[in-house]
């Protein structure tokens, strides 16, 4: 029989419809019962691609055993953490804060005021030696509401009141941007593997917000790491050559083994990143996986809506495995030149990856190999994808295509990127699910999407748009903090007086540092973004690094964020060969203008006015601006001189 979540919108709430388990959704009912019952409440923070999520459900959730322990002692609610990161991300500091541990599954005990007693995540079902099982642990929990409810629920304010009293920015630190951002790339390169690439040990992350500001602020020494990192990975098993983009993590330090969901946020950022790399480095190796990872997006992930699905589950990664044999029953006449290109470990089966950069002369080998394969690979059973679009990811999607069409010169991604955005409400109500708060990254992620769509075709009704939605994220902003909280609590919302300042990766960038690009591209707040600028700096003058990298790379874009490059051509021939040296400019934002469009802004009119009949580039510096460049083959010569003397 099924419970109260059959007709939930998230798959991962679904999913769980058909356990024994009385589960309710988050909100003010579940709440209230706890009250009304003298219960504490069990949460379930999880989501699709989470392994030991899916673990746990089989294991407990699922036994009726354990679902009647709960429902004689608790009142139990599922959280979907990717619909609601406002709800994880506060009680995954409140774990940590208690017990050291965060992550997914989070299993989090709960007062009925909404406060944390106890906590932890995956806990197996049955006992194992010293490690109690999960009947034990609800036995436990429950008891030690019991003994003294009225302490609990004391203890538990207590800790919620630490946590929403800490605000980073009001701590002393270096208010000077250049200072802070440069800390955080210093910390980042000591944490950098310099034999495989990627930051710390094993397990490894992708870091897509670290690898861009290291490329965009960390000079040379910066970018190589950069460089090496993408290369590593993009060779590695981390990356997924045949249906494209990238798995989530890696458990070793090789990135040989992954754990195989892939995620739609990970794979805009790395997109963004692996676009931008190989521009820069004119690396061919590099924007093969990144028009991979745009496929990926564009084939696997996006629905016939134009939406973004949120994620691919794993599975059991069996669909990402190969043998020798299979390989080579693919593509019997590549045999060779597969023994050559790949890896394996041993005979039995190994998700794809080179055994190095492809030497000389395998290049096309390679491209035929992969075709072979994908064919192969399409007639697999693939594990499902999630779905349930969310406005920040969805916008996160829609920014990445068109940064890689522009600096890879794909014009086919900008329509599904407009798609992607048309079927957002972009006045300001923009809603994960019926009750849930509006949060400030949905915002901040759309507003940037639609200025960068604004920037790359000239169409003035992006920046109307970008901007309506920036001026609605002033709504999040506290001026006495200088930033900006990460939502507009619900009526009855549990903890709705615990503010959140949002300047950690989550791993996707922080809410304030989406914040501050949308404010910079979308010309929208000038005074508030400053503000945010001077906050992010002290906040980033004393942050973890590898957790601060957006915001960094957002601080030090805002020092440029009016530097720009504005072309002045209609499309086709002519507006390409500007663009052509501007698409490794990672410090300029570039501008497209058609003269003859009708409705050019009125910053923009002089410059269209302006321009020859064949076409310009104007280089701009706030309000001043180079005469026309009106050869292409100037234009570089043009960058270095105004380079040098800004």
């Amino acid at each position: 029989m099924a419970n109260r979540l059959v007709s939930a919108r998230s798959a991962y709430l679904r999913a769980a419809a058909t356990q024994p388990v009385d589960w309710m959704e988050w909100g003010a009912e579940a709440f209230a019962r706890a009250r009304e019952l003298g219960r504490p409440v069990l949460l379930d923070v999880g989501a699709s691609w989470c392994h030991w999520c899916h673990v746990m459900d089989r294991e407990s959730y699922s036994d009726p055993a354990v679902a009647k322990a709960i429902g004689e002692r608790f009142v139990a609610v599922r959280v979907d953490r990717d619909e609601r990161p406002d709800v994880d991300a506060r009680y995954q500091e409140a774990v940590a804060q208690l017990t050291g541990q965060s992550g997914w599954p989070l299993t989090a005990f709960l007062t009925p005021e909404g406060g944390l007693f106890f906590g932890g995540t995956y806990f197996p079902a049955r006992s194992a030696g010293s490690s109690p099982g999960f009947l034990q642990i609800l036995t436990w929990a429950s008891e030690l509401y019991a003994s003294d409810p009225a302490r609990r629920i004391e203890e538990a304010a207590r800790l919620v009141q630490g946590l929403g009293s800490r605000v980073p920015l009001r701590s002393p630190g270096a208010s000077d941007a250049a200072a802070a951002v440069a800390r955080v790339v210093a910390g980042a390169l000591d944490e950098h593997d310099p034999r495989f690439g990627g930051f710390g040990e094993a397990p490894k992350f992708l870091h897509a917000n670290v690898l861009d500001l290291l490329l965009v602020a960390g000079g040379a020494r910066g970018r190589d790491a950069a460089l090496l990192t993408l290369r590593t990975m993009a060779r590695g098993a981390i990356h997924d050559r045949l249906g494209g983009g990238f798995h989530r993590y890696a458990v070793d330090s090789r990135w040989e083994s992954p754990h195989f969901e892939k995620l739609l946020g990970h794979n805009a950022e790395m997109l963004t990143v692996l676009a931008r790399a190989a521009a820069v480095a004119d690396d061919a190796e590099l924007r093969r996986a990144a028009i991979g990872t745009a496929r990926f997006l564009l084939e696997t992930l996006q629905r016939s809506d134009g939406g973004f699905g949120e994620s691919q589950d794993a599975g059991d990664g069996s669909a990402w495995l190969w043998t020798r044999a299979e390989v080579h029953a693919a593509a019997p006449d590549l045999a060779a030149a597969a023994d050559a290109l790949l890896e394996w470990d041993g005979a039995g089966p190994s998700p794809l990856r080179l055994a190095g950069a492809p030497r000389a002369g395998l290049e096309k080998s390679l491209d035929l190999l992969e075709e072979r394969l994908r064919d192969a690979h399409a007639r697999r059973a693939m594990p499902p994808v999630d779905g349930t679009r969310l406005p920040v990811t969805n916008a996160l999607a829609a920014s990445a295509l068109v940064e890689a069409s522009f600096r890879l010169g794909v014009a086919e991604w900008i329509a599904p990127a407009a798609r992607a955005l048309e079927r957002l409400s972009l006045d300001g109500e923009l809603r994960r699910a019926p009750g849930a708060p509006l949060l400030l990254e949905d915002a901040a992620a759309s507003a940037e999407a639609c200025a960068r769509l604004f920037e790359a075709t000239g169409d003035v009704r992006w920046r109307e748009r970008a901007q309506r939605v920036a001026a609605a994220m002033e709504r999040f902003f506290d001026p006495a903090a200088g930033a900006f909280v990460d939502r507009v609590a619900a009526a009855g919302e549990p903890l709705a007086s615990w503010r959140r300042f949002p300047f950690d990766d989550s791993p996707i960038a922080s809410g304030n540092a989406q914040a501050l690009r949308a404010l910079d591209r979308a010309d929208a707040l000038p005074d508030v973004a400053n503000a945010l600028a001077s906050t992010t700096a002290r906040a980033v003058a004393i942050a973890e690094p590898l957790t601060s990298a957006a915001a960094a790379a957002a601080l030090h874009a805002h020092a440029s964020a009016h530097t720009r490059a504005v072309v002045v051509a209609p499309a086709g021939p002519a507006r390409e060969a500007f663009l052509a040296p501007l698409r490794r400019e990672l410090g300029l934002t570039t501008r497209v203008v058609d003269a003859a469009a009708t409705g050019i802004p009125d910053d923009l009119r002089p410059m269209a006015d302006a321009a020859p009949p064949g076409g310009a580039v104007f280089l701009c510096r706030g309000t001043s601006c180079s005469p026309p460049v009106d050869e292409p083959r100037n234009l570089v010569r043009r960058l270095d001189d105004l380079r040098r003397a800004w």
